[in-house]
């Protein structure tokens, strides 16, 4: 189904295909207008887009795992115990943010297959001509027939794959076996349907510990990319020392696996690339309230699941108009206000993931922190 929107910020037109953003002229797309839906906005906030091309939505806030490092708990703002809103919500929520313009709709949660409703919902979307992606730990993935039907209804899968021998120990259940056939199902079904099938490792002291037997078994499960990230300062992720070195660290080894493995489609968080044209480079490094919102599974609103937090909340839906915060929340606005000049990294045209308020905030709680220098950094 074809569904765009005109973004007057870009004056172009915007498709969603798969996992990627293109944008046409009025020329290049006007054959194509009469074919689908296409949403025009006329105004955007300073800075911003006219609304976020995309959303992520945490469709249940249960989950079968406890993970040794998970940022969403309790601590900081985790809503287990208040009521989730419920699928005609949900439902309402995707009605608005089509007739907003939003392409892409990531579902996380919690553990988005925990979720009754998912089906309904995703089909649901599908239906109103979203992309889709989905966030998940992976666990109910051995079920070969909920594989197959995961991989053909989204444009991409993540799951995270953090450990090995101390799986149980890391999520406090289930065993690494049965998540290791997850994986290898959505890997098989994610190649026939032509699905983008991401994995993603947390860089800390104990999963360091088993980088390479997590590389081995990357290599073997094959899929479209392989991520290594850094932790994120929330929840039950606590500052550790000399966390720098353990980047540095793993960094080396990561060079060291794409070489002996020959993978140029792993990634890690040390590297950075040219900016894209389209979008100015502090967008493309830090998502958070210029290109993405975040919305809970109790409907409340967020820049972005890592800034999660009381001084972050931004409003809850249906209550707040979600348009009206996109253009005229002060949190927002704060953040769309921090440019690379601010933050020591002035003159940089890189896409550095390093440089994402969502991580440098967790350091000293100021958004115009200057990331420290690293590896491949142009400062150092």
């Amino acid at each position: 189904m074809f569904f765009a929107r005109y973004e007057p910020f870009l004056k172009k037109y915007l498709l969603q295909h798969k996992t990627d953003l293109y944008y046409f002229s009025y020329k290049e797309i006007k054959k194509f207008l009469n074919k689908g839906m296409v949403i025009v906005n006329k105004e955007h906030p300073k800075d911003c887009m006219s609304a976020p091309y995309q959303v992520q939505i945490a469709i249940t806030e249960r989950c079968n795992f406890d993970c040794h490092n998970c940022y969403d708990t309790d601590v900081h703002g985790k809503t287990r115990n208040k009521r989730e809103f419920n699928t005609e919500q949900k439902k309402k929520l995707l009605d608005y943010l089509h007739d907003w313009g939003v392409l892409l709709i990531q579902w996380s949660g919690g553990e988005p297959l925990l979720a009754k409703d998912l089906k309904e919902l995703i089909e649901y979307a599908k239906n109103k001509g979203f992309a889709q992606s989905i966030l998940t730990n992976g666990s109910r993935l051995a079920d070969e027939k909920l594989a197959k039907w995961i991989a053909k209804n989204f444009e991409r899968v993540q799951i995270s794959f953090n450990v090995v021998d101390r799986f149980k120990e890391w999520t406090k259940t289930g065993n690494f076996q049965t998540f290791l056939m997850g994986m290898m199902n959505a890997s098989k079904y994610c190649a026939k349907y032509g699905t983008t099938f991401n994995l993603a490792t947390t860089i800390d002291e104990i999963s360091i510990t088993e980088l390479e037997k997590i590389a081995f078994w990357v290599n073997k499960i094959n899929p479209t990319n392989w991520r290594m990230g850094e932790e994120v300062l929330l929840g039950k992720a606590e500052k550790q020392l000399n966390y720098e070195k353990l980047l540095e660290k793993s960094y080396k080894m990561f060079l060291n696996f794409k070489t002996q493995y020959n993978r140029k489609d792993w990634n890690h968080c040390f590297e950075i690339e040219e900016g894209d044209d389209l979008f100015p480079v502090e967008w493309q490094s830090s998502p958070a309230g210029r290109t993405m919102l975040f919305i809970s599974a109790n409907a409340e609103i967020y820049p972005f699941p890592y800034f999660k937090m009381p001084e972050f909340y931004l409003g809850k839906y249906p209550e707040d108009n979600i348009r009206d915060i996109w253009f005229n929340s002060p949190i927002l606005q704060q953040l769309r206000a921090v440019k690379y000049k601010d933050t020591g990294c002035s003159g940089c045209k890189k896409v550095c993931a390093r440089w994402a308020r969502e991580i440098t905030y967790h350091l000293r709680h100021n958004l115009k922190e200057t990331p420290l220098p690293f590896i491949n950094c142009p400062r150092k």
